[in-house]
């Protein structure tokens, strides 16, 4: 998870405490993780102050120190009430390759749509 593996340099860097700074994570850069004013999830980042970025940091820490390979876990209303989405996070093998569940990624156009 980037957030946990941010090791506390984004969360920590003082440069980091004005409203909006950000850093983009995951296998096409997606995933944004940006200052605000209040803890909120949305569709386009995960944003609060650094120490609210702090507590999530921990709170998916002690999650995945719990976790197993093939479980699920969500991040909603725990983080912040404005949320418009919650975080899933799914627990793979290290081997695990994201684009692997990118249906872009694996999209045939020569096939029809079977449904």
């Amino acid at each position: 998870m980037p957030l946990a593996a941010c090791r506390g340099v984004c969360i920590t860097n003082p440069t980091n405490k004005a409203l909006s700074e950000h850093e983009h994570y995951g296998p096409y850069s997606y995933l944004k993780i940006m200052t605000w004013d209040k803890p909120i999830i949305t569709e386009n980042y995960i944003a609060g102050t650094l120490e609210d970025l702090s507590i999530l940091k921990f709170t998916i820490s002690e999650r995945l120190s719990k976790a197993e390979i093939g479980d699920i876990f969500n991040i909603g209303l725990d983080y912040g009430i404005d949320n418009t989405v919650s975080a899933t996070f799914f627990i793979m093998e290290n081997e695990f390759d994201p684009a692997s569940m990118d249906n872009f990624v694996w999209f045939d156009p020569d096939k029809k749509n079977e449904e």
